[in-house]
């Protein structure tokens, strides 16, 4: 008996010490970093704003919740380009700055050929990148061919020409397969050449045809030429352009506020309520909107 209360002894001090440390790990930090910020309660507590309609699956799904993504139509999200990084060329910050303009305008006509400039990007781009001395675009051919002849054969066996999201690689093909060596129509197959975007695939909302929450980007396309964008397929409906900002820096950026008044329909902004972002009140007033969504 002794033996038998000795264990029962020291089987309660073990539970009670695995006890005393869940508490010291979750108690009081632990619930205090899944709680919203007192400045986002701001928000979600006053009347005067209200909770965007969006879904929750896709807001689990944005490729990157630190940086401003906008809803298209058909249910495509981007995520604009803004650093004045691109040094090539010639040594102008006004240079930089209308190259990304471009780049990020090329890729959005790709997704939504309803904006404003889009039946001249292509030609607005090729007229900046023909400054740029370094750029070897056979090279970067050569590196963007595989993928595109890997995803060729994989549409081509599975009838997939016609479809929205896979239907640029037929067009991507037929421009690798031009027989040129010349620069400048080396050029400008590369600007000409169609995106295929990543797919979202999300946990929320199918997670028993899909699992955990990903992103399939099929194909990697290299800057100054297109950035990714990504399928939604479940917010296909989608009709109007959404800005999602989680980041007021970014909005407030020329480039941002260039690409965003291209659209010829009205934009919604939402405040993305994230760790980082707390969509206080004066945030809300300096986006101008009465939306807001927590990721």
């Amino acid at each position: 008996m002794k033996i038998e209360s000795a264990y029962r002894l020291s089987l309660i001090v073990l539970i009670a010490i695995f006890a005393i440390l869940i508490l010291i790990l979750y108690l009081p930090s632990g619930l205090k970093a899944v709680q919203p910020s007192n400045n986002a309660s701001v928000v979600i507590g006053n009347p005067n704003y209200a909770e965007a309609n969006l879904s929750i699956g896709m807001l689990s799904a944005i490729p990157n919740d630190t940086i401003n993504t906008i809803l298209l139509p058909g249910g495509y999200l981007f995520q604009p380009y803004v650093n004045y990084t691109y040094s090539q060329g010639p040594d102008s910050s006004a240079y930089a700055i209308a190259v990304t303009e471009a780049v990020d305008l090329n890729t959005i006509c790709d997704a939504d050929y309803n904006i404003s400039s889009c039946s001249g990007i292509n030609s607005t781009l090729f007229s900046l990148l023909s400054e740029d001395q370094n750029i070897n675009a056979s090279m970067i051919l050569d590196t963007v061919k595989p993928n595109v002849y890997s995803l060729y054969t994989f549409v081509e066996r599975n009838n997939l020409s016609n479809s929205t999201i896979y239907g640029p690689i037929v067009n991507d093909m037929k421009l690798l397969n031009l027989n040129t060596t010349n620069s400048t129509q080396l050029l400008r197959l590369l600007i000409n050449l169609k995106e295929v975007p990543g797919v979202v695939m999300n946990k929320s909302d199918y997670s028993k045809y899909f699992g955990n929450a990903s992103i399939i980007q099929l194909i990697d396309f290299i800057p100054p030429f297109e950035l990714p964008f990504y399928a939604y397929p479940f917010a296909a409906n989608n009709t109007g352009v959404t800005d999602l900002v989680s980041n007021l820096n970014e909005f407030e950026n020329p480039i941002y506020k260039y690409v965003l008044s291209r659209f010829k329909v009205n934009v919604s902004t939402v405040c993305m309520i994230t760790q980082t972002n707390p969509c206080n009140a004066s945030e809300m007033n300096e986006l101008g909107t009465k939306q807001y969504a927590a990721v």
